[in-house]
């Protein structure tokens, strides 16, 4: 099996991927959820970046960790992140509270 590195990417594996020949060594469970954390909060940056927040206030809303609703400017662009931050944050969810 190949271990997961930093130092080379195949690009398109994951359509290649099958049940009978695995290539990945498998995450454990808190990593799964430290990657999509990470994604997430990259996510949310690029999001408030293109709605024009200020980075001194992105720092300030990561720091404090409140929730708010963040709502589209109706570009696609902004819409694009927001669909997949709900899709990260429902699969998040799934993996934190899977059995």
């Amino acid at each position: 099996m190949k271990k997961i590195t930093n130092k080379e990417y195949i690009r398109n594996s994951h359509y290649h991927l099958s049940d009978n020949q695995r290539t990945y060594v498998s995450i454990s469970k808190s990593d799964k959820l430290e990657l999509i954390q990470d994604l997430i909060r990259t996510l949310e940056i690029k999001l408030l970046k293109e709605l024009d927040y200020d980075d001194e206030i992105i720092s300030l809303m990561i720091l404090l960790d409140d929730k708010e609703t963040i709502k589209s400017n109706d570009t696609e662009k902004v819409e694009s992140y927001i669909y997949y931050l709900n899709q990260l944050t429902s699969l998040y969810d799934e993996i934190l509270n899977e059995r």
